[in-house]
């Protein structure tokens, strides 16, 4: 008896916790549906444009960071450098709803 009863309150208390940690989540969500991809120049001295699934999303100077808000699912992205130095190649994301991924473009 005492078995049930202390695998009933761990399940209850999983189930509060998955709920509560649920709920905290969609607190932070910019937007449902849609997660939060931080990009990162870390080159000293190049100009990086930013493309993303083949749109032009502007560009990003030396050790500037931009925050792109996307649609959950896959992404394809690149940092191309346009001022002189190379810049880093595409690469794909899968964003997932209500989350937050950063890249860094180093070279």
């Amino acid at each position: 008896m005492k078995a049930i009863k202390h695998g009933f309150l761990i399940s209850l208390l999983c189930t509060g916790l998955i709920t509560s940690c649920t709920e905290e989540k969609k607190d932070n969500c910019i937007k449902p549906g849609y997660g939060l991809l931080k990009l990162t120049n870390g080159s000293n001295t190049t100009i990086h444009k930013i493309l993303i699934d083949g749109t032009n999303y502007g560009t990003l100077d030396p050790g500037e960071t931009g925050s792109y808000l996307l649609p959950a699912g896959q992404h394809d992205f690149a940092s191309v450098g346009i001022s002189g130095g190379g810049g880093c190649g595409q690469a794909s994301i899968i964003m997932v709803a209500c989350s937050t991924e950063a890249r860094v473009c180093k070279y």
